[in-house]
């Protein structure tokens, strides 16, 4: 193990926080690399070298150097797995700072393992999350390869595959930490990016995984600040990328919709109940602009907000006016006004279906394009 400026950077304020008294961290070439002074880090230790060379157990200083490059104090060597790595030196009157020696190296090696394993974690973390992420991105077509990493990740072979991106409006942190403490499942991995965490699933449908999100979510007293937008289920591992592009393109969708009506971007989502909108959503933006104006030829901009939210409510409640008054909380005859309302703005009648899909065209587009 070899000592890192991060490390002993971390070494050092730990230590410090034990004992009062300054402190420098030499390296196997007895350079002061860490310490409580910062002019003396880059000075040659010489007793530090003496400690590693000579395999000492301890060394003391009892004057200003008497050794070169030291103060009075004591020093002792920093041992892991059996291997000296460095040395601790404490500066002040020997007869104090030795009674301190023993109780610093321990919590020092202590603290050195802890280290060790957590930078090992991490690296393990980062190579984890550089295949999935290349798997995600389509960058990955060796199935064996693929079989071998989810066994390694402690997956068993599943045959069924789906994506889950998942945003918090609080930030990726908050996603990255769901992801390590919630998400362990034998039949999940996870990563993420600057942007959002990824569930790849290994469940038989689309809606198995969505139920398992809801049981994940269903203790949390936070769950509404989450947005999951879950990909197509594929039955191939080489097809995966498919999956990740369409939980992207809803959750992207779902995202702008939310902003533009003023509605809370929270929830489970499921591309297969959205296909429709997906589809309509890669239309070039032109082509939107110019079909939106056709169909609210000479509607004022005020109006047609007012308008659109009742438009998408009336195609998602499938005309029932029981159902639209219930979720917009309006009265059977205030849905019965709007529908006469719209017709008579646009000429389109929101209950003959072809009027209707030009109408909710128009409305999507309308937000999707502000």
């Amino acid at each position: 193990m070899k000592l890192s400026t991060e490390t002993v950077r971390a070494l050092i304020n730990e230590l410090h926080s034990v004992i009062e008294y300054n402190l420098n961290i030499m390296d196997e070439e007895g350079i002061i690399i860490s310490s409580t002074d910062p002019s003396r880090i880059g000075q040659f230790h010489e007793a530090a070298l003496l400690i590693i060379n000579e395999n000492l157990p301890s060394l003391l200083v009892h004057y200003d150097n008497e050794y070169s490059g030291c103060k009075e104090g004591t020093n002792v060597p920093l041992i892991v797995d059996d291997e000296i790595i460095g040395v601790v030196g404490i500066t002040g009157d020997v007869n104090e700072t030795s009674k301190y020696a023993n109780i610093i190296k321990k919590t020092a090696e202590i603290l050195l393992k802890d280290y060790a394993a957590l930078s090992e974690q991490t690296r393990l973390d980062e190579a984890r999350m550089s295949f999935l992420n290349s798997w995600l991105n389509g960058d990955i077509s060796d199935s064996s390869r693929v079989k071998r990493k989810l066994e390694q990740y402690g997956c068993a072979s599943f045959s069924t595959f789906q994506v889950v991106v998942i945003d918090n409006i609080n930030g990726h942190d908050v996603v990255r930490s769901f992801l390590r403490e919630k998400v362990k499942h034998a039949r999940t991995v996870t990563t993420w990016n600057n942007s959002y965490g990824t569930i790849i699933g290994m469940f038989r449908s689309s809606e198995e995984i969505k139920r398992f999100l809801e049981d994940l979510l269903a203790d949390m007293p936070d769950r509404d600040d989450y947005f999951f937008a879950v990909g197509d289920t594929v039955e191939d591992e080489n097809l995966l990328n498919r999956s990740y592009n369409h939980a992207f393109s809803l959750l992207q969708f779902v995202k702008t919709r939310s902003r533009s009506l003023g509605l809370k971007y929270s929830g489970i989502q499921l591309y297969e109940d959205h296909i429709l909108d997906i589809i309509m959503n890669q239309i070039p933006a032109d082509t939107k602009k110019a079909f939106t104006a056709f169909v609210f030829d000479d509607v004022d901009r005020h109006t047609i907000m007012d308008i659109v939210p009742f438009i998408l409510s009336y195609c998602e409640c499938n005309g029932s006016i029981n159902e639209i008054a219930r979720k917009l909380f309006i009265h059977k005859n205030t849905v019965q006004y709007k529908i006469k309302r719209i017709r008579d703005l646009t000429g389109l009648d929101l209950r003959v279906n072809h009027d209707m899909i030009r109408l909710y065209a128009a409305a999507q587009w309308f937000l999707l394009t502000q």
